[in-house]
């Protein structure tokens, strides 16, 4: 995995665990044993295209997907996990940005929040972040 997309994957995840905190946030390749009656967020960061608006190899810009999972308890309604989803939504708004080393991550449309997925046994709002990275080398 290039460094760009590891360093962008590990900024983020820091990131959205500074939002939920103490709310436990699962990401991809660690073991996470969800809690039974609580609520938790399953993250996905996912590389989806690279653009190169310039001729030098100096700038690019790489796209990712952020994909965030609010899930709680079925017996507990939405409310909760609605509430989690409308904090990260405010959270990472148009216009966030985090610069780290040479990258900067920016948000550049609002995150869309989908409609609810009511599971056997866990309710689930699921929140899309478009998430653009200008890396500088």
């Amino acid at each position: 995995m290039p460094d760009t997309v590891l360093k962008t994957i590990l900024t983020l995840q820091k990131a959205i665990r500074d939002v939920v905190s103490p709310i436990p946030l699962a990401v991809e390749s660690v073991e996470f044993d969800p809690p039974d009656d609580a609520l938790y967020v399953r993250c996905q960061i996912i590389p989806t295209a690279v653009e190169d608006p310039v001729f030098g190899s100096k700038y690019r810009r790489e796209l990712y997907q952020v994909q965030l999972f609010i899930v709680g308890p079925i017996n507990q309604g939405v409310a909760a996990t609605m509430q989690t989803a409308g904090n990260l939504r405010s959270t990472f708004a148009r216009g966030y940005e985090i610069i780290k080393d040479n990258l900067r991550i920016r948000v550049f449309t609002t995150p869309n929040m989908g409609g609810n997925l009511i599971l056997d046994n866990a309710v689930v709002t699921p929140l899309v972040v478009p998430v653009t990275v200008e890396v500088y080398d």
